[in-house]
């Protein structure tokens, strides 16, 4: 079983794994998880970024996603998804920072690859904070972002998307809406 966890930019998805996978290994599971690797791109991301920068991390993370399933676990915790690149490079496209042809070859790799996903976990945004990689002053760019994988996960089904409230013990109450703890 492969679980993502998707949203914006400071959306908490790293935090969330890291407890979502203990919670998991306390039920006694094979769990292995992938991190963000977006902080490894060699090429300006979020505003900044441009085509090369949402394949590399597109092809990047499906190669980390490969190598960690030939670990065999019974469930692999994924920081983002193929899917977190579509909004991205969506708004890379409307600011011209991306052809369409271009933007139309990474959207369908990454919704072709998305098919691997057997849930996904959408974290909504909070509040914004300065982390070395992104600038966190922004809050009309990750709103933007935001509403586009909105419109993302609404198209892809209510019966893969788990949505995540900002409030309380979210990853334990995920679980049980998810219907792994009782």
């Amino acid at each position: 079983m492969k679980i993502a966890f998707v949203g914006t930019h400071c959306s908490g998805k790293s935090s969330r794994v890291r407890e979502f996978t203990k919670v998991l290994r306390a039920l006694g599971l094979s769990i292995e998880s992938t991190s963000d690797i977006e902080r490894d791109c060699p090429y300006p991301i979020s505003q900044e970024g441009n085509f090369d920068s949402q394949k590399w991390i597109l092809e990047n993370l499906m190669k980390l996603e490969t190598l960690t399933l030939k670990k065999k676990p019974d469930i692999l915790v994924c920081d983002r998804s193929s899917y977190d690149t579509i909004p991205y490079s969506a708004w890379l496209y409307d600011h011209s920072r991306m052809f369409l042809n271009d933007y139309l070859k990474l959207k369908d790799d990454a919704m072709e690859w998305g098919k691997t996903y057997d849930t996904l976990i959408y974290c909504p945004s909070l509040p914004l904070r300065e982390d070395n990689i992104r600038d966190g002053a922004d809050v009309i760019y990750q709103r933007d972002i935001a509403r586009r994988f909105e419109i993302l996960l609404k198209s892809l089904g209510s019966n893969r998307v788990l949505y995540l409230s900002d409030e309380g013990n979210e990853v334990r109450s995920g679980l049980e809406r998810y219907g792994e703890v009782g």
